[in-house]
């Protein structure tokens, strides 16, 4: 019980912080990603500390007490003196890890005292370490020894060579198992395979985002039959279903979340994409699918240190108690009356986020502000840069050709799920009143709702849906002489950090366990090293998808 909310409480304590010195680093992922390899590496040791002692070991105090102020007074008093905060971090998290292989110290290191001294005698080589006239290392022993190793092999090295120190020689080799807990979600060395930059600058005249496309999408990795179905089938597909809720078919809110679940519903979406929703029940089942062996791979460890990492983006499949998927989830992708694609799963995935607001995070980092926004435009955005962030380091640096990057785009964010987008926001927001009030005092159905928009197109949303959507999402209005919209520069700004947050995000779910350490890993902490490269590439997206909707725009 002692390691739930370890991670979120180091993260707390690095947030109070009050040293002037220290600001920058409560803001920076990779301070904040040692911090918790540091964290990792000591419930590893499963410390044990002695009944009614006050610890002074921030460690010790966040892991049994669970006092983040106490906490964080203890870890700025660590870091104090310290010129890169980060490397300092890194460096007791190699020396946790060496002297857990030296096994005459294994008792020892059940003590919090014993491991604060081992920390402690560190921190004194690197202040000897800096006042050193030469760049050589000044002193001899596991400190040194730690402070130059640059890969786990050496690390190794370090401690039989402190073992012998004991008087219990011990062969300690690369192939042996590190077992522990691993609490950062993703190792601090991807910042070695992360390519600078991300995609190239001028990627951005070359790649295509389009919005609408007149052609169906190519079946996806489910391995069903997914024939398209017309808009008029759909909605009755969807009273169908309402029949099936005679009593509440009419409670829209939760008829929204049903109609989304059929299509969208791992706890993921139901705790943080929509919060409050767990509790809503479907007649159908969800199971993992996965059929293309691609979106089960390893990214392989590049320092030697860190454990190999397995990314699993499989599908989710639904399916009825005989076994078979409705026809509703079999293409949730269906024809409209002007001839053109549209996701309806993007487009109840919006309504049923307006229903719950909320803002999305993991462990207080990588925020969207919305989250309709991250289950929708932001989300397929977001994915994008967070395939190519995966796919980098699945090559270890070797930057994704700009084919590839295109076969991304087409994938992640095809238009007939970005139209989805559009008009799950603009049905969310355009007819609200409709889904609260409802006429004659009833709320209206979810397939009144989609037969108003679709079909009847009252108040006219749909023929001016995209200047609707730039001005819901914060574009301002259309300006035909200048070509731009009236606040697009303050929403780039503001937006390419947020879709570079959802990256993260979509980083850390596609994430399943940390090889050779045998435990999931959190899915909530994403600390990918998401510096300013990754900023960039969303940026070059977001405005790609910012000049297609100008087009758009500009037709209406």
């Amino acid at each position: 019980m002692k390691l739930l909310g370890f991670g979120d409480r180091l993260l707390d304590a690095a947030q109070l912080m009050q040293d002037p010195g220290l600001q920058t680093q409560k803001k920076d992922a990779r301070f904040l990603s040692q911090l918790l390899n540091l964290g990792s590496g000591y419930a590893a040791l499963n410390p044990i500390s002695q009944a009614g002692e006050a610890s002074q070991f921030f460690l010790d105090t966040l892991l049994q007490s669970g006092n983040v102020q106490k906490g964080s007074t203890e870890l700025e008093e660590s870091l104090k003196n310290q010129k890169i905060p980060t490397s300092f971090l890194n460096y007791q998290w190699k020396l946790l890890t060496t002297t857990r292989w030296v096994s005459a110290l294994k008792e020892n290191l059940r003590s919090p005292e014993f491991i604060n001294e081992i920390l402690n005698a560190g921190k004194l080589h690197l202040e000897l370490q800096a006042t050193a006239d030469t760049g050589e290392i000044v002193s001899s022993g596991i400190y040194s020894d730690v402070l130059k190793a640059s890969n786990k092999q050496e690390l190794i090295n370090a401690a039989n060579t402190f073992q012998s120190q004991f008087l219990e020689p011990t062969s300690l080799n690369s192939s042996g198992s590190d077992e522990g807990i691993l609490i950062s979600g993703v190792p601090s060395s991807w910042s070695l395979i992360i390519r600078d930059p991300l995609i190239e600058p001028n990627f951005e005249r070359y790649i295509d985002l389009p919005i609408v496309a007149a052609a169906p999408a190519k079946t996806r990795s489910l391995g069903i039959e997914r024939s398209v179905k017309s808009i008029e089938r759909f909605i009755k597909l969807v009273e169908d279903e309402e029949n099936h809720y005679p009593n509440t078919n009419r409670n829209t809110k939760m008829m929204i979340t049903r109609l989304r679940k059929i299509f969208y519903n791992s706890p993921g979406w139901n705790r943080q994409l929509i919060p409050r929703t767990g509790n809503v029940s479907i007649r159908y089942t969800t199971k993992d699918q996965n059929t293309d062996g691609n979106r089960i791979y390893y990214i392989p460890s590049v320092d030697g240190l860190t454990p190999a990492i397995k990314v699993d983006e499989r599908d989710t499949l639904t399916i009825d108690s005989q076994g078979k998927s409705p026809e509703l989830f079999l293409n949730q992708e269906v024809k409209l009356l002007d001839g053109s694609f549209v996701d309806m799963g993007h487009v109840l995935a919006a309504m049923d986020a307006a229903n719950h607001p909320a803002s999305v995070s993991a462990g207080g980092l990588f925020k969207v502000d919305k989250n309709i926004d991250n289950c929708t435009w932001i989300g397929d955005l977001g994915s994008i840069i967070g395939k190519l962030v995966l796919e980098t380091a699945r090559r270890r640096g070797s930057q994704v050709a700009l084919n590839e990057v295109q076969e991304y785009i087409n994938a992640y964010a095809e238009p007939q799920d970005m139209l989805g987008d559009v008009d799950g926001i603009i049905i969310s927001y355009g007819v609200r009143e409709k889904i609260v009030k409802g006429t004659g005092g009833l709320n209206l159905k979810v397939s009144e709702i989609l037969d108003q928009y679709y079909i009847k197109n009252e108040g006219g949303l749909k023929s001016r849906r995209f200047n609707t959507f730039a001005a819901l999402i914060g574009l301002g209005t259309w300006q035909a002489g200048t070509g731009k919209f009236s606040k697009e520069s303050d929403w780039l700004n503001s937006y390419a950090t947020q879709v570079a947050n959802s990256a993260a995000q979509y980083v850390a779910v596609s994430i399943s366990d940390a090889v050779g350490y045998g435990v999931s890993l959190p899915r909530d902490i994403p600390l990918v090293n998401f510096t300013s490269q990754q900023t960039e590439a969303a940026e070059i997206v977001l405005r790609r998808f910012l000049n297609t909707l100008k087009i758009h725009a500009a037709r209406e």
